[in-house]
């Protein structure tokens, strides 16, 4: 299974910034903590004094009791260097160093302890969390509700709970970019209007949320007069100088009117993300990314709606490329958020099999962030697991296991690293050492990433539940079966727990035993979890499914083992009638389809179709292995023999 990660862009910088002074003058400013939201009242921050706030090219200033400061500016734009507070880190770790325009109103600098500002984070996860999984229920029984009213066709039936379970893949990603916008958040900059659709979105209270949203009217129509007042806006800058006031004027409420939208399409874009409608929520955050091109962050949110969580790298490449241009434009070609931009692209150009761009543009991603961030920062080991992804997708293993292998040694010099980038590392090298077949140290990293699970997640939890089946996978190609079928169990009540009886990881699991005890002879057992796993994935995605074909191979393996050849043959047929459109006859996944029907055909006494399935077989091995293809002796052995029967046959 191919492993694509997308690295996101970094949150927006909670300083508020005003409009430009002409000349020379004193800027302002405030450090304060965030305003939060506590049982649906606002509770606003608190003004900090004592803050050492570094300006380039100055002496440091702080902050009186009140948490003002205030320094002389000579131009447009000052550098902020550094906030330090004892006890207390920016809420932001990229508001400074930064460069800012001079305005007439403060500068909020806003500080947290670092265990409110986890608090905060861990309580709005919290919300999030059970606002999905309310979310997911609701549809699953409004979706069995009409099938049971027979509104929908056993098609619809499948296809509407397979697009419903395969938004769950994206869940961790939408948890923690929702987690960390409203932990960030400070409500005393939000307006009340604002502050209510934030507070009920956490809530979960999604349909009143919108409710409000849309009391301002049609966003449809609210967008399209705002690009008619843009409109207006290009076609007055042209009229004559005594028209200039009232331009500005225009200008600023048009300004007013692109945030309130922004912020709408925003919210809108969350609504129906956690209610699992990614469509609708891919066209609000696009929608959002048109109404100014040239805002990098709105474009590059846009790139991981369309890469990172609908897997569209086509509709995400324009965002992409668009992102970067106006980011160079903006920032330069060597600024961090450059960087991001170019590693945006390269995940892109990997998903549309440009991987020579790929690598150039993860390349100059590299370049940039070793430069600004130094050769040992967690941001250069994920460019590192990028080049590894782009090396395995090209099948050279060698170099990709190299990138990964730095990657690691970054992680394990930081002192505290990310979690999911930590479990990322490993189970990367613990997959493609077991995609080689050195499954001592596939064993090794399989079992660190799962370690590593057990102490940072909770027990349901999805990254247990992978960390579980990725090192009973390798057990199982080791022959230690009992270890592989106690970490299925493990993974299977995680699955069962969090997604229910009817979702691909269950049926995943379950096929996964069942081959397990396949391999190790008990054939009675591993029947009734094979069944179990077929009829998941019939209902989720119908007879053209591939997992479904592979245990139909495996049902058809159990069948022979037990003498049942008929059924057998039966099973084999279906897996061949699922695989051949979707690879074609010579793939080399079918070579153990047709040495299937080959085996069975023959105990059958149909001698003909034996010697044509294994002769297709010999030829698909002789493509991908040469002459020197596997069991060649005893394939040829086989082969003689059937030669004799059918020899025999034609005498009778």
């Amino acid at each position: 299974m191919k492993r694509i990660y997308a690295f996101l862009l970094a949150t927006a910088i909670l300083l508020t910034v005003g409009t430009l002074e002409s000349t020379a003058q004193t800027q302002k400013g405030v450090v304060k903590t965030k305003g939060r939201m506590v049982n649906g009242q606002l509770q606003p921050g608190t003004k900090l004094g004592g803050a050492v706030i570094a300006v380039r090219g100055r002496s440091a200033v702080l902050s009186q009791g009140n948490g003002n400061f205030s320094f002389p500016v000579s131009g447009q734009t000052f550098m902020l260097d550094s906030v330090c507070k004892k006890g207390y880190q920016l809420v932001d770790a990229e508001a400074a160093p930064k460069s800012y325009t001079v305005s007439k109103d403060p500068l909020y600098v806003l500080m947290e302890t670092p265990e409110q500002q986890m608090q905060d984070k861990l309580n709005a996860e919290r919300k999030i969390r059970r606002t999905l999984q309310r979310q997911l229920q609701e549809r699953e029984d409004e979706i069995e509700a009409l099938k049971e009213q027979q509104k929908l066709s056993d098609a619809e039936y499948r296809q509407q709970l397979q697009q419903l379970y395969a938004q769950q893949e994206s869940n961790e990603n939408l948890i923690s970019q929702m987690a960390d916008r409203y932990s960030k958040m400070d409500f005393d900059e939000v307006d009340e209007f604002n502050r209510r659709i934030s507070q009920l979105i956490l809530d979960g209270k999604l349909t009143e949320a919108d409710s409000l949203i849309n009391t301002k009217g049609n966003i449809n129509s609210r967008a399209d007069a705002l690009r008619q007042h843009q409109e207006a806006n290009a076609q007055a800058e042209q009229e004559i100088a005594k028209k200039q006031k009232q331009l500005e004027k225009s200008k600023a409420l048009a300004r007013k009117e692109l945030e309130d939208l922004a912020q709408d399409c925003y919210s809108k874009y969350e609504i129906f993300k956690i209610q699992y409608q990614n469509d609708s929520a891919a066209y609000y955050v696009s929608l959002r990314a048109e109404l100014d091109t040239t805002n990098v962050k709105w474009q590059n949110e846009a790139v991981i709606m369309y890469q990172g969580i609908l897997s569209n790298c086509v509709a995400a490449l324009p965002y992409g490329e668009r992102a970067l241009r106006h980011c160079i434009a903006q920032q330069g070609e060597n600024s961090l958020n450059t960087a991001t931009c170019y590693s945006n692209l390269a995940v892109i150009y990997k998903g549309l099999d440009l991987n020579d761009k790929a690598l150039e543009s993860c390349l100059k991603a590299f370049h940039i962030t070793k430069n600004v961030r130094g050769e040992q920062h967690e941001d250069v080991a994920d460019l590192y697991i990028t080049f590894g992804l782009i090396y395995e997708t090209m099948g050279d293993y060698s170099t990709a296991m190299g990138y990964a292998q730095k990657a690691l040694a970054i992680i394990e010099a930081t002192d505290q690293p990310k979690k999911r980038t930590v479990n990322r590392i490993y189970t990367i090298l613990g997959n493609l050492y077991d995609d080689t077949g050195d499954y001592t140290h596939a064993e090794e990293y399989l079992t660190k990433a799962m370690e590593h699970a057990e102490r940072e997640y909770d027990e349901y939890t999805e990254e247990r539940g992978i960390a579980y089946q990725n090192l009973g996978v390798s057990y199982k190609k080791q022959h230690k079966y009992d270890q592989a079928l106690e970490l299925y169990d493990k993974a299977l009540r995680i699955y069962l727990k969090i997604f229910g009886e009817k979702h691909e990881a269950v049926g995943n699991i379950y096929n996964n035993i069942g081959s397990c005890f396949l391999e190790s002879g008990k054939y009675d057992e591993s029947k009734p979890y094979l069944q179990k796993a077929i009829d998941i994935f019939l209902r989720l995605y119908g007879e053209t499914s591939p997992q479904l074909a592979l245990i139909y191979v495996n049902n058809g393996s159990v069948e022979g083992y037990t003498k049942q050849y008929e059924q057998a043959v039966e099973y084999y047929l279906k897996a061949q009638d699922i695989l051949i459109p979707l690879l074609g006859p010579d793939h080399p996944y079918m070579a153990g389809v047709y040495q299937g029907l080959g085996s069975m055909y023959n105990e059958t006494g149909n001698y003909v179709e034996a010697k044509n399935n294994i002769l297709k077989c010999v030829e698909i091995f002789r493509k991908v292995h040469g002459e020197d293809y596997p069991y060649r002796k005893e394939i040829e052995e086989g082969l003689e023999e059937l030669e004799q029967k059918l020899q025999q046959q034609q005498k009778q």
